[in-house]
Parts: C-alpha cells; structure tokens; sequence
C-alpha cells in the first residue's frame, strides 16, 4: 500500500501548478473547507487536493480549464438549497466555481459541512474508510 510521504507539502506544491486564477478561486476554497474541519488532512489523489477526515476521503479540490470544482465524495443527501450538482464517476458530485466570478463561500460551506457530517457518521458506524486507495 502507498503512502503519501508528505502531504502537506505536495499539497501546496499542487497549488503551485495552477493558473493564477485557478489558484485564487482553489485558495479561497481550501480556505473555506479547512474552516469548516481544521482537522481535515490535504493530499494529493488523483490529480487533485482530496481531503480526508481520519482517512475517510470526504471532499476534493479539481481545477479544469474554465473552473474550480468542489467534490463531495461520500453518497449523502446534501442541502436542496446547493441547487444542481455536477455528477461525476460513481459517487462524486461537484460544485463548480467559474474562474472568472468570485466563489460563493456559502455554497462551498454548505456542501463542506455536509460533507464532514457523512464522513463523521461513516466513522461513527464503523463504515469502510476507503484506506485502500491510499
């Protein structure tokens, strides 16, 4: 099994390879999520920033061409006011932050907290924690 060394750092080596703007809208993102569970861990998956809370992947940072999405990576049921969301592989759903507008915090807040709820109830009940694809 592979373990990320250092994920701190990789993280924020991550945030070095993106576009400025694509940096600044990730930025304020990661900032929102870390607010919402400061004991979330940043690590470097699949391409993106996966946060994980005691090893359970709970969200994920991706940036793409034109945007910044959000992931929420456990099947939960989130808040209807969160609008449509971006489907993507077979439990992923994503909001996506337009890199040319300012990203709506409370958005962001509302699916992270959602999010670290259903990570903490999958720790809670003993719940596979996905360590495997570490």
């Amino acid at each position: 099994m592979r373990r990320t060394i250092r994920p701190k750092a990789l993280a924020a080596a991550w945030f070095d390879f993106l576009t400025p703007e694509q940096r600044k809208t990730a930025q304020e993102l990661q900032a929102v999520v870390m607010r919402v569970e400061p004991e979330l861990v940043e690590m470097v998956q699949w391409g993106q920033i996966v946060y994980h809370l005691d090893r359970v992947p709970t969200l994920a940072l991706a940036a793409h061409k034109s945007h910044v999405s959000l992931q929420c990576l456990p099947r939960i049921a989130l808040p209807a006011a969160l609008g449509p969301l971006e489907m993507g592989g077979r439990s992923a759903r994503s909001l996506k932050f337009r890199l040319h507008l300012p990203a709506d915090p409370v958005l962001a807040e509302m699916m992270a907290s959602a999010a670290v709820a259903a990570a903490r109830r999958q720790l809670e009940e003993g719940a596979p924690t996905g360590e495997a694809g570490l």
